[in-house]
């Protein structure tokens, strides 16, 4: 028998330690840039170095705890694991994975040296360069971080052919767009409408046999996880009936930009 108050506390602790986990690293992170001269590349490059050790531990403590996350949530909807303990579980996500925590955190240096870089040529100051720098590396770096989870994730839900779909846990405080996401009664079929797949514009994360997980657009600083769904009566993530209330409401509206974009922004008081 399904134990759905179990596997919604198990998501919601899932949640907080992604968080916490993002947390100490870019806790770690924002002290070190705080010493960086950006006007030196040794500097940069010294601080950039340390980014990827952290990164990559980070990274991989993210999918372990996932890992842990899919075993227990699955056995308290459907009684059994997917795997035979959560050490494999998580051993053969990283087996297939194109991608690897040590790749993505020097992805990222290169992308924070071009950044500054480009920053630089703008004639911009070099005070005004180190905030709006280290504003965009760490808003990657928490990306990177969760993404070790959402990779897991993603491969566990594209290969356990129980699941039929994913839900979207958002927190209270995230933004209009993963408020719409999650308020969405309907449950996503793949991994890039889910978003259950980590990173942005990195191709493929995963191939098995011909099912593959693409690679679906979490923005920097997203703290969402994919929730998998093995049953159409199973309950929503704990904040989704909140959005889905809001959105009825039109209290989450669409809105277009002035080049026809359209996106999802919260109606203000008064408006």
């Amino acid at each position: 028998m399904a134990d759905e108050a179990r596997a919604q506390a198990l998501t919601e602790l899932h949640a907080r330690a992604q968080q916490e986990l993002t947390g100490k690293a870019l806790k770690r992170l924002e002290a070190a840039w705080r010493r960086v001269r950006v006007h030196d590349p040794y500097s940069v490059a010294q601080f950039l170095r340390q980014a990827e050790d952290v990164l990559a531990a980070a990274y991989a403590k993210s999918g372990r705890a996932s890992a842990d996350y899919y075993q227990a949530h699955r056995r308290a909807l459907l009684g059994e694991t997917l795997y035979e303990s959560a050490e494999a579980a998580y051993a053969e996500a990283r087996r297939v994975a194109s991608r690897t925590a040590t790749t993505e955190s020097r992805r990222l240096s290169v992308q924070a040296r071009r950044h500054i870089n480009y920053l630089r040529t703008q004639g911009i100051p070099e005070a005004d360069i180190q905030r709006l720098a280290g504003s965009r590396l760490l808003g990657q770096a928490s990306r990177m971080v969760m993404s070790g989870g959402r990779d897991a994730l993603a491969y566990y839900i594209n290969n356990d052919p129980k699941v039929l779909g994913y839900q979207r846990r958002a927190s209270v405080a995230c933004c209009a767009f993963c408020a719409m996401l999650a308020s969405r009664p309907n449950l996503y079929k793949t991994a890039r409408s889910a978003g259950a797949d980590g990173g942005r514009g990195f191709g493929r994360a995963f191939k098995a046999g011909n099912r593959t997980a693409d690679a679906a657009p979490w923005h920097n600083g997203c703290r969402c996880v994919a929730v998998p769904v093995y049953s159409k009566k199973q309950r929503a993530p704990r904040n989704s009936p909140k959005f889905a209330e809001m959105w009825r409401r039109g209290e989450i509206e669409m809105r277009t930009s002035a080049n026809g974009t359209a996106y999802p922004m919260f109606k203000q008081i008064g408006e």
